[in-house]
């Protein structure tokens, strides 16, 4: 993660406590359940509690970190803020309530804890914010409209070398270059966004229509691909205890074969949904570079890879457009706005398992490139094994 990123999600997430009056509320709560221990007869003091509790709830399930994409929730729960906002939050406050209906003063002393987290973050908050101010350093803010899509390339699905990274960044190229000229009818390559040398992630800027596009496609791999989490793990499992690769094989044509089925249908809907070619030769050569992306996209999920694609809304498009194509944008950004919260960083056990077919690596990088044969695919995974 670099600075520019962190700035970002530090203004967004000083804006939520605001908003939500976060420390201010759990402080009203604490003083008031206070006065409801000291003096267990008087009602008022419950009714405090309670009505700050609700209004407190009703912001936190309308906190922007609800939504944030999987990347940044990542990102806020290895900064130790995740349990101090939103949903979260609300979900602790519940449970504290919840087991001390009776005994208030321990619910107190866990709210004053809550209390004191928040303090704590506010204030850490608000100083890397002037910290980023005073040293002039820029947040990665996106206009109305503007996307980014994020692709995390894992450091051991390229051996931390060079040339698998090289290799990866020009496989990232064919799958946008395939939904490039499937959404728009053409493609004049990608502008570098930003990259973080931490997690080896690369952000590009996007148009939403191509943005939504892929957001539809890596969404549904993603949703049948968790499908294959405990199978891969029991695979893991197996060869630690020493089971023959001949023997895995079975469960290794499985995975590919579940992953397969249904990839038709896929490719087919989006074709329908997004492509803006009427030429039926040229939808069908797209539709084969889309199937072949699509797999490059599940094998390298299964790799480690992440995909994450974040958008600013726009109430309305600016400029002389017509009300459809208006229409059509805000629709866009509304499905990567809906399919981004789903983008899941997943938790992989084990080694991969998927082998769909790719091009040649040598192969020109295009849609018409033909795909290699899974044979071809298994030995380039037992190279990188290896």
């Amino acid at each position: 993660m670099n600075a520019e990123r962190l700035h970002v999600i530090a203004l967004a997430l000083r804006s939520e406590l605001t908003e939500s009056k976060i420390v201010e509320s759990l402080q009203q709560i604490r003083d008031s359940l206070e006065r409801w221990v000291q003096n267990p007869q008087q009602a008022q003091f419950q009714q405090q509690v309670s009505q700050t509790l609700t209004e407190l709830q009703k912001r936190l399930a309308e906190g922007r970190s609800n939504s944030f994409s999987p990347a940044w929730r990542q990102i806020i729960s290895e900064l130790g803020v995740a349990n101090v906002l939103g949903n979260r939050l609300a979900e602790r406050l519940r449970d504290i309530f919840e087991r001390h209906q009776i005994t208030h003063a321990a619910a107190l002393q866990e709210v004053k804890q809550i209390h004191d987290e928040a303090v704590r973050m506010n204030t850490a908050v608000d100083q890397l914010c002037a910290a980023f101010k005073t040293l002039r350093i820029p947040s990665e803010d996106l206009a109305p409209g503007e996307c980014e899509l994020g692709v995390l390339v894992a450091r051991v699905a390229i051996d931390n070398k060079p040339a698998p990274f090289a290799i990866g960044l020009r496989e990232i190229n064919f799958i946008l270059t395939t939904f490039a000229e499937l959404t728009t009818g053409r493609s004049d390559g990608f502008d570098i966004r930003s990259v973080s040398s931490t997690d080896l992630t690369v952000y590009l800027n996007l148009a939403p229509r191509l943005a939504a596009a892929i957001a539809d496609a890596v969404a549904w791999i993603i949703d049948r691909y968790k499908a294959l989490l405990e199978i891969r793990k029991s695979h893991a499992e197996l060869r630690r205890q020493g089971v023959p690769q001949e023997r895995l094989q079975g469960i290794e044509e499985y995975a590919n074969s579940f992953m397969e089925t249904g990839m038709d249908q896929l490719v087919g809907r989006i074709v329908e949904s997004y492509c803006v070619t009427a030429d039926e030769k040229r939808r069908n050569e797209l539709s084969n570079g889309l199937r072949i992306s699509l797999n490059k996209i599940a094998n390298r999920i299964d790799r480690g890879y992440n995909i994450e694609i974040r958008v600013e809304p726009i109430k309305h498009v600016k400029g002389q457009v017509s009300e459809q194509a208006n229409t059509t944008v805000l629709a866009d950004i509304a499905k990567i706005q809906e399919t981004s919260k789903i983008l899941e960083f997943m938790n992989l056990e084990g080694s991969p398992i998927l082998t769909l077919p790719e091009p040649q690596p040598d192969r020109d990088n295009s849609s018409r490139s033909k795909p290699a044969t899974r044979k071809t695919v298994v030995r380039k995974k037992k190279q990188e094994e290896n």
